[in-house]
């Protein structure tokens, strides 16, 4: 978790969602080959039903694909690092019944649609261009990173009971409705048009807050959580 929050950092935060993610002239995706698949894989462990062993884990970060097509037969890969690809088309993953950690970010994907993750923990779809946030049916997911897209509205959060850790700063909200979910302990909405709290008021268990980078003008509708950090400097009407 902390590396993946590390390298955004290391970054300047945002230079690889304009490297990647918007791009002017488009790149050539490449093949992703049987050979490739298999270079990719490592950690063998016992399946689910305890009956064989498999590949747990698929590492393809950087690799220029597109199609993933191919992945959807590795269905009991647990971890699956994509990052630093070409990827628009997550269909074929939604035959990874088992993954725990998923990492998607600096890819080209415009919405995430991946059916029912029964066991998914950890998923990073940071540096993308999602427009709108419709949820992702993962009821043990802990940790969600959506940074750095166009997300413009967010729904579906009740469809994630367990999240803890949500990171949606360098979007485009207007503002905090549907970002709010009771379990949340922090959350990081810095570097977006933010106007109003209302809505936030239903983050009841939330420590950490970042509002950085908006356009507030009252404070009114703050958490009455157990807050423990909270970050309001820099803001539009302060200028």
């Amino acid at each position: 978790v902390k590396r993946g929050r590390e390298r955004v950092r290391r970054s300047g935060e945002q230079p690889l969602r304009t490297s990647m993610a918007e791009e002017e002239e488009e790149e050539a995706a490449q093949e992703l080959t049987e050979e490739l698949i298999s270079d990719s894989l490592s950690g063998i462990e016992s399946t689910i039903d305890g009956k064989s062993v498999a590949f747990t884990t698929l590492n393809l970060e950087g690799k220029k694909i597109g199609d993933v097509s191919s992945i959807a037969l590795l269905e009991h890969v647990r971890y699956a690092h994509l990052s630093r690809n070409l990827i628009k088309d997550l269909s074929p993953l939604s035959n990874l019944r088992y993954l725990l950690s998923l990492k998607l970010d600096n890819n080209r994907l415009e919405t995430v649609d991946l059916g029912l993750m029964s066991f998914l923990q950890f998923a990073d779809f940071s540096n993308n261009i999602i427009g709108s946030w419709h949820g992702v049916e993962a009821p043990l997911l802990r940790y969600l990173d959506l940074s750095f897209n166009r997300i413009h509205t967010v729904t579906g959060l009740e469809k994630n009971s367990q999240l803890q850790n949500l990171f949606l700063h360098g979007n485009e909200l207007e503002s905090c409705q549907g970002v709010a979910y009771p379990n949340i302990k922090e959350i990081t909405l810095h570097k977006n048009k933010i106007t109003s709290l209302q809505g936030l008021s239903a983050l009841l268990n939330v420590k950490k807050l970042d509002l950085s980078e908006n356009n507030l003008v009252e404070l009114q509708g703050l958490p009455d959580g157990e807050l423990v950090s909270l970050h309001l400097r820099r803001q539009a009407c302060e200028s």
